[in-house]
């Protein structure tokens, strides 16, 4: 079990409840399109943090971590939860993965289709909830897991 300890995560959830929650009972649909955003952001930082945590520890210089962090990208990230040796490592790695590809999609739509957008405020909570059901997932992790799942997210597959 890991606390993460990155801060940016705790705040895009906080920015996602709060461009949703906060003002009027509607939110506009850029409020809406950011939450959706955002919740994706929280979990994709959470995956990175997970990465460099698990490999050269949270108290590490940023030197060192910092390139563990960026070295993961979206489309890596999503293709390797999908892999059969991540998936392996458990239901809750699983469902860490459905999560991340869940959102990854809601995020390409809210930020980059110009039609109106289609999910209410009830479906963006939902959202925001599923972000945090993975970040309390990655924190629940155990220590064993949580390595493998890190060095799997950035280990370069090879053919046997």
């Amino acid at each position: 079990m890991s606390q993460i300890k990155h801060r940016i995560v705790r705040e895009l959830i906080q920015s996602a409840y709060a461009r949703v929650e906060g003002g009027s009972a509607r939110p506009t649909q850029t409020a809406l399109r950011r939450a959706v955003s955002d919740s994706y952001y929280a979990v994709f930082h959470a995956v990175c943090y997970l990465t460099a945590d698990g490999l050269v520890g949270w108290n590490t210089p940023w030197e060192s971590f910092e390139p563990i962090y960026r070295s993961l990208d979206h489309q890596d990230a999503k293709k390797r939860f999908a892999a059969p040796d991540v998936a392996a490592l458990g239901p809750e790695v699983r469902r860490i993965g459905e999560i991340l590809r869940d959102l990854i999609k809601e995020r390409h739509t809210a930020d980059y289709d110009p039609r109106p957008f289609a999910t209410n405020k009830a479906e963006t909570l939902a959202r925001i909830a599923q972000a945090q059901e993975a970040i309390d997932l990655i924190e629940a992790l155990p220590k064993t897991t949580y390595r493998k799942l890190a060095v799997l997210l950035i280990a370069k597959p090879r053919r046997s």
